[in-house]
């Protein structure tokens, strides 16, 4: 049985990139995914952080997600700004 993987990506990035890096490094198992080298995984989900996060992470459980990866530009642009 694969492991279910869903994938949130920044609102605002998703308008300009095709998120081609994120899924090259799924599909690869590569950069963040290399943990899952030895099992079978499915994309269940590539989404982003805009709208209604809670209906869509609810979704998510449904179709079975176990785990969902913030993407670089999700991380880079939701953190705080260092002071």
């Amino acid at each position: 049985m694969s492991k279910k993987i869903a994938v949130l990506v920044n609102e605002d990035t998703m308008q300009r990139c095709s998120c081609g890096g994120c899924l090259k490094a799924f599909m690869n198992k590569a950069d963040s995914f290399e943990r899952y080298a030895d099992e079978d995984i499915e994309l269940v989900g590539f989404t982003h952080s805009g709208g209604d996060l809670a209906k869509k992470i609810e979704s998510f459980k449904k179709k079975g997600v176990t785990t969902v990866h913030l993407s670089t530009c999700c991380l880079l642009y939701n953190s705080p700004s260092p002071r």
